[in-house]
């Protein structure tokens, strides 16, 4: 799992370098029973949001989070019943800042031996809280993704595998129901339908949307589905 993980890490900033995202700022984060990945992009001369290169960068993120996840789902053996969670943000007013290694003068990185203080990188801000809170809508059968990635790839998301459903959920920290976006297709639903109908799913939680996209997908073909099962699972 490490290695499918570092592939995905260390082979990211080359694939959107292109696009004049800054390769130095990339860092890694555990977070427990999972990770947060970062990177900062650099200023466009364009005031125009997004811009032909934010959506480039965003579908080329998208792709490659695709990629992770599916050979990570290979990895049966490991994963067992765990259930994997994407969130995908767009983030400004943030504050990137460097940390120190506190495991001293040892560059791991240098195959020469090298040695030097580690500086790794950190990130503040508010919308990096509401992308911890989007978590919690999380699941297998989709990514959530908030306003400004959504409107990175919306006029281009014919192009992915994706569909797009806008929600509105209450979000810890904030007074107001906050939008946001999920992405999702039949076969990813289907997959993972299980997790969806599980009674110990809690009511905040975005099944309901998932499965009515699912039955207005499968609606028209009732032999490979049991719509009326899954109506009254919406219903109950």
């Amino acid at each position: 799992m490490g290695k499918v993980i570092k592939s995905f890490y260390e082979g990211l900033p080359e694939k959107l370098k292109v696009y004049g995202v800054d390769n130095k700022t990339y860092s890694l984060k555990n977070m427990g029973d999972g990770f947060m990945m970062f990177f900062k992009m650099k200023k466009t001369k364009t005031k125009h949001f997004p811009s032909e290169n934010h959506s480039n960068i965003s579908l080329t993120l998208l792709k490659e989070v695709d990629n992770l996840l599916s050979a990570v789902e290979e990895r049966e053996d490991i994963l067992k019943e765990l259930q994997l969670k994407t969130v995908i943000t767009f983030l400004t007013d943030v504050y990137f800042y460097n940390v120190e290694s506190d495991n001293g003068y040892l560059d791991s990185n240098s195959s020469k031996g090298n040695t030097g203080p580690i500086i790794r990188h950190d990130i503040l801000g508010r919308g990096v809280d509401f992308s911890f809170r989007l978590e919690k809508f999380g699941g297998a059968s989709h990514y959530c993704i908030n306003k400004m990635f959504y409107h990175c790839i919306e006029k281009h998301i014919s192009k992915s595998n994706y569909e797009a459903i806008k929600t509105s959920k209450m979000v810890k920290g904030w007074t107001e129901p906050q939008e946001f976006y999920v992405l999702t297709n039949p076969k990813k639903i289907e997959s993972n339908k299980s997790t969806l109908t599980e009674s110990s799913v809690n009511d905040e939680s975005i099944r309901v949307e998932l499965l009515k996209y699912y039955l207005d997908k499968l609606s028209d073909n009732t032999d490979t589905v049991d719509i009326e099962g899954v109506r009254s699972i919406i219903l109950m």
